[in-house]
């Protein structure tokens, strides 16, 4: 059997035309904005109100997952010395339902990208 694969993508140096461009090319029918802060200073347009508007005008649903999957969790048991821990994150019950959101649209095969800001130095999509 063949299985989708969970995509990741960032943002950091395209315009949002060749952002959902990309995202079409795979067919991504879902943006997963895993962000803790989903807004940009530097592009407005990656701003969770306004990509939200980008991709629905062009037949992408997103969601933001930032509070269950971003890498800056608001529990302050998940740091040690100023810094996360993941080995604690990773066992929240807030990180866990995330996992399993993402368990599930890979279960029913759904068509998703993972979305960070990282800057993006090549033109293509991982998968995971």
């Amino acid at each position: 059997m063949i299985t989708v694969p969970i995509y990741t993508i960032g943002y950091g140096n395209r315009s949002i035309d060749d952002f959902v461009g990309l995202l079409q090319g795979y067919h991504i029918k879902f943006l997963v904005d895993i962000r803790s802060q989903p807004f940009s200073r530097f592009n407005p347009d990656y701003s969770k109100e306004a990509l939200e508007k980008h991709l629905k005008q062009n037949s992408i649903r997103y969601i933001f997952m930032g509070e269950n999957l971003g890498g800056r969790p608001k529990d302050s048991s998940c740091y040690v010395d100023g810094k996360v821990d993941y080995t604690i994150v990773r066992e929240k019950p807030f990180y866990q339902i995330g996992i399993s959101y993402l368990h599930t649209a890979w279960e029913k095969q759904l068509l998703i990208a993972l979305m960070c800001s990282e800057l993006s130095r090549k033109s293509v999509i991982a998968q995971s």
